[in-house]
């Protein structure tokens, strides 16, 4: 039974010798990219930077009206324009 075991082991030697060593892949990780603010759009994470408040405090504002509804919708996202905000600024203050 040796001789099989042998010869198995022989086989597999041959076999990857010819072939170079390759490094194991890995997926390299990207950060995730949270669009903050765009060019005529502010999303969610950029109001609540502008405003100092968390999500959950910008979820609430928005059921209860004290910011406006979101006007603009791109790809199943959407957002504020800036005038829209800066309008809902100025009668706040």
């Amino acid at each position: 039974m040796t001789n099989t075991t042998d010869a198995f082991k022989a086989l597999a030697e041959t076999a990857h010798a010819d072939s170079p060593a390759r490094p194991a892949r890995r997926r390299k990780r990207r950060p995730g990219k949270r669009i903050a603010r765009g060019t005529h759009v502010i999303w969610p994470p950029g109001l609540e930077q502008r405003l100092g408040i968390s999500p959950p405090t910008r979820w609430r504002w928005e059921k209860s009206g004290k910011l406006p509804p979101r006007d603009v919708h791109i790809g199943g996202r959407s957002g504020w324009r800036p005038e829209t905000i800066e309008r809902a600024e100025q009668q706040q203050s």
